[in-house]
């Protein structure tokens, strides 16, 4: 739309999916700068979608708000699979997810049997469902960067997202304050839940996720998870000695990570890592933090989630920071007493004195 999505809706008034992409549409067929609410979701073919369908196609959603609707099946916000057409590949960039429901799988985004969605720049919060409160990918490659996934609730499995039988792979995302709230065994992941498959995190931030069960930022059943240049910390779970990550037949790699109570692997630390203000959400590193200068190169992204340069990458000499945000002194909130924004040199040197 011209006037964007604060402006342009798209209200179902709860009568079935909102916007519905099953003929074939590919990257050319562009929704754009809409706001997608209030749909209730098809049971035909599949049951799901309250927002938007994606039918074995390839659309371009961009610059969209996708709030307020449910289904009684999978995706709340956005329901994607393989079909006739294509596997199921939308393309989902700057786009706010939010406040969606599902009834069974995929509060904010379900990517079913085989599908490929990428989602590039995306917020997805406050969505619900019983697994996969934020993301769920059943059998679907899915690619997710420069993302936040935040405040959402799931009560079986993965309050962020949750992965079975293929393996997303996760770049430059804020994952926190997502929930699970189930207590039985077999139940967990405040962050993320995966089953027969192996998630792939780099330069990521697991922070402020909770389980009443097992792993409060990871959980894996029957395979494992690679995790490398990232930060797990202050994530609370029970049913094992690390509230970070819990593995039942599960093998955890990991490599230039700060993680809370430890973690085998090469560059790995245990400390603190100083987020400015993790009470109100700021999960950008302070002056001083631990994992500044402390990811590996070889495996740096170009920019960081809110699309800064990574140092290394753009030729810097400083090597990369760990986790999704490059430390910068120019934030505009720092730490108590720190004196940020830094004014001169001299209050520069004396705060990190």
């Amino acid at each position: 739309s011209e006037n964007g999505p604060d402006v342009t809706i798209i209200d179902a008034q709860n009568t079935g999916s909102v916007v519905t992409f099953d003929s074939g549409e590919s990257r050319g067929s562009v929704l754009d700068g809409f706001t997608v609410q209030n749909g209730a979701g098809n049971t035909t073919p599949y049951q799901g979608g309250g927002g938007i369908r994606c039918i074995g196609t390839r659309p371009t959603i961009n610059n969209c708000i996708i709030k307020n609707n449910s289904t009684a099946g999978d995706g709340g916000g956005i329901y994607s699979v393989k079909a006739t057409y294509d596997y199921g590949s939308p393309l989902i960039t700057n786009c706010v997810i939010s406040s969606n429901q599902a009834g069974d799988t995929g509060g904010g985004v379900m990517a079913d049997l085989y599908s490929r969605p990428e989602i590039i720049n995306c917020t997805i919060a406050d969505n619900q469902a019983d697994t996969g409160g934020g993301i769920h990918c059943y059998a679907s490659e899915t690619t997710l960067i420069n993302c936040i996934i935040s405040g959402n609730t799931a009560s079986v499995l993965g309050g962020g997202l949750h992965c079975y039988n293929r393996s997303p792979n996760l770049t430059n995302c804020m994952i926190t304050g997502n929930t699970v709230t189930g207590s039985s065994a077999g139940h967990g992941g405040g962050g993320i839940s995966s089953f027969e498959c192996t998630p792939v995190l780099n330069y990521c931030t697991l922070s402020g996720n909770t389980t009443n069960s097992y792993g409060g930022a990871v959980f894996c059943m029957s395979g494992g998870t690679i995790i490398s240049n990232s930060i797990l910390w202050n994530n609370s779970g029970s049913g094992g000695v690390s509230s970070e990550l819990r593995g039942i037949g599960a093998t955890f790699t990991v490599t230039y990570s700060d993680i809370e109570g430890g973690h085998a692997g090469i560059g790995n630390i245990d400390a603190d890592p100083l987020f400015i203000d993790q009470a109100a959400g700021n999960f950008h590193l302070g002056l001083g933090s631990p994992c500044i200068n402390t990811g590996n190169p070889a495996a740096a992204p170009e920019h960081d989630f809110e699309g800064e340069a990574r140092l290394a990458s753009a030729g810097g000499d400083d090597l990369p920071d760990m986790g999704a945000d490059e430390f910068r002194l120019s934030r505009e909130v720092g730490p108590a007493g720190s004196g940020y924004p830094f004014t001169t040199i001299n209050s520069a040197i004396s705060a990190s004195d």
